[in-house]
Order: structure tokens, then sequence, then C-alpha cells
């Protein structure tokens, strides 16, 4: 993480919480900032999350998404975002959502839905159609 960045969100995390506080301000503990840079494994010993950065993406170069092994699912913002149920498919093709197709491929991850956080979840199948990939 950029230092300008981890500074800006330590700052904002030491900011009291006054209109609603949550359960960190409520606590008196500090929250703690902490980066990455390619990838990063959470776990608990029985669930595993992953954050990988999405590689050459041209939307912003240090967008993440989440991979849920376990469930063969991807969590993503602003990479892809699938058209409305029924719509006709789109007249050029989306190069976050190829950028997205290549990631998924690249890094060998299993995944059967994609959650876009400004979406629906949706089969894999249907982003690789709306791209033009077989798979």
């Amino acid at each position: 993480m950029h230092d300008v960045n981890k500074a800006f969100l330590e700052k904002a995390l030491a900011a009291p919480a006054t209109i609603r506080p949550d359960r960190l301000a409520k606590s008196g503990k500090k929250g703690t900032v902490e980066g990455m840079r390619d990838k990063r494994v959470l776990t608990d010993g029985t669930r595993t999350v992953e954050l990988h950065n999405v590689a050459a993406n041209n939307h912003h170069a240090g967008i993440v998404m989440v991979y849920l092994p376990k469930e063969k699912l991807v969590v993503e913002a602003d990479v892809y975002n699938p058209p409305a149920p029924n719509a006709p498919p789109p007249a050029t093709v989306n190069s976050n959502w190829v950028n997205l197709s290549d990631n998924i491929k690249r890094l060998s991850m299993t995944v059967d839905q994609i959650l876009p956080l400004h979406g629906r979840i949706m089969p894999l199948a249907e982003l690789h159609k709306s791209i033009g990939h077989a798979h």
C-alpha cells in the first residue's frame, strides 16, 4: 500500500466516530491498516479468503478482487458489471471484463460464479460468453 494511502486511512481510523460509533469506536481500540501487493491470504484455519491484485487493469492499478475457494466465487467491484437480464450484448467488448477473465485464468482459480458489487451474481460462463471466450 502506498504510504500516502496508508497515512490517510490511519488518520481516518483515528478520528472519533461520534455520529454512529461502531464496535471498533466503542471498544476504544485503534484500527489497524495492513497493505498488500499481489496477494494476501486470510484464514481462520477452517475458511480461506484470498485477496488478489487485478493485474494490468486499466480502471485502477491497485484494484483487488476477493476469491473464496470453497465457494468457487470471485467478488469484485468496478471490473465486471453485467448487463441487465435479457439485455443485448454490448456492441464492443469491455477490456476490463477481458482483464478479469485473464486474471482468473492466470491465477488458476476454480470459479463458478462472480459477485460484482455493482450488479447481480453471475455464472463465470456468462462473463466468458460476453467477451467471446468459450470456457
